[in-house]
């Protein structure tokens, strides 16, 4: 596939495409304003197990099934029930002994360590105010680190890379704070590691809205189109019975949406979005037929667009096999105001959605030539199936950036 040019480049692109949409002379976007949190205890372990370079260190070929089903259980506990700070210790005790249990005392041991590493000693006397009194930190020195930067996250964001950001904790301590605090990191894993931290704003640190229209509306739309109905080859009986389906697939969404809260953790979103997908997929088999739904399923691919699919279903990066820094990388992307706001939705429907599909276009095109690889590329070219040209606004895909001063 042909390389795409620069990422500023494309800032230049996407920020014509945002003015052209109202008329005005395109302006540079307004970098955001991000508060980062740390995520809790059973996400930062695992995060640190999903690590390749973690578990090569490690020599742990896989991580068993059972340690990963106990941590997704303590996030999902977490997430449901605020940890204030300083409470997390608990937390941290029962995750280290599970790793134990599971990997041995030597493994849990380093996975600790590098734990520490990942979370930097500024949000470590966060999550365990007892570190600073064992460290003897004085006022100066607690200041100091309280403004050190993030591990993991690119400078312009208040961040650094890992090795600078242990030279940065050693120049403020004293040598007897620096060998206690070197004892709890042990040897510096080089690498890329996990990124500890969660962006802060629109609600509480790891939960994330439950989107208003979910597979049954995506589905719907399309299958509503008399356009899409003569691409699936729908017979007159078929078309009948869309009249009959499309109330069932809303009604099905609603459901999902009263019974549960605005905001969930992204495990429980997960969940919901898995079992929507799979629900109205299997309601369109048996109402049609396999070969009409997977046809329909790769045009709901194409026409949301690559990024909108894998925030939207976990079965697009699963069959992608994303890995965590690809995850890393496009949530970084998407939140550090690299890339312009879409384009106000002013002007015709016609003009709104033409707007919204080349915004999707060039920020999918970005993602696959920035984050994915060749073979990655080329599946997700087979899932999306044969390219085929409709004209349906899905509702607007407004990726979720943090808001900024206005512009």
């Amino acid at each position: 596939m042909k390389r795409l040019p620069a990422i500023s480049a494309l800032v230049l692109l996407l920020t014509l495409l945002a003015g052209g949409a109202t008329g005005q002379e395109p302006r540079p976007p307004a970098t955001p304003v991000i508060e980062w949190g740390l995520i809790s205890p059973p996400e930062q372990y695992l995060r640190l197990l999903a690590n390749p370079r973690v578990l090569e260190d490690l020599k742990v070929a896989e991580v068993p099934e059972s340690l990963s089903k106990e941590l997704h259980a303590k996030a999902l506990a977490a997430s449901q029930s605020e940890t204030q700070p300083g409470k997390s210790v608990p937390q941290l005790r029962e995750c280290a002994a599970l790793v134990e249990e599971a990997l041995g005392k030597e493994a849990a041991h380093r996975v600790e360590q590098v734990r520490y590493q990942c979370v930097g000693l500024r949000y470590a006397v966060q999550e365990d105010p007892g570190l600073a009194s064992d460290l003897k930190l004085t006022e100066t020195q607690q200041e100091r680190v309280a403004a050190l930067p993030i591990g993991g996250l690119p400078p312009r964001l208040g961040g650094a890379d890992f090795a600078s950001l242990r030279t940065a904790e050693a120049e403020i301590l004293d040598a007897g704070q620096k060998r206690r605090w070197e004892a709890l990191c042990g040897s510096l894993l080089e690498g890329r590691l996990p990124l500890m931290m969660a962006i802060k704003g629109g609600g509480n640190v790891g939960k994330v809205k439950i989107p208003v229209v979910l597979s049954g509306g995506t589905y719907g739309r399309l299958l509503v189109d008399p356009a899409i109905q003569q691409e699936l080859k729908l017979t007159p009986p078929q078309v009948e019975k869309v009249r009959e389906v499309i109330p069932r697939l809303q009604q099905g969404d609603a459901d999902v949406i009263k019974e549960n809260p605005p905001e969930v953790e992204p495990l429980r979103l997960r969940e919901i979005a898995t079992d929507r997908r799979d629900a109205v997929r299997k309601l369109i088999k048996e109402e049609f037929s396999p070969k009409i739904e997977t046809r329909l399923t790769q045009l709901v691919r194409q026409h949301q667009g690559l990024l909108p699919s894998l925030r939207s279903d976990p079965e697009i990066a699963e069959m992608l096999k994303f890995t965590e820094e690809q995850n890393r990388k496009i949530g970084i992307l998407m939140q550090s105001g690299v890339l312009p706001r879409p384009p106000r939705p002013t002007g015709t429907p016609q003009q709104v959605e033409a707007a919204f599909n080349e915004f999707r276009r060039l920020l999918d095109e970005v993602i696959v030539a920035e984050v994915l690889t060749e073979a990655q590329q080329k599946q997700w070219t087979e899932m999306s199936g044969e390219p085929y040209e409709v004209s349906i606004l899905i509702g607007p895909f407004l990726p979720l950036v943090p808001r900024g001063p206005a512009p």
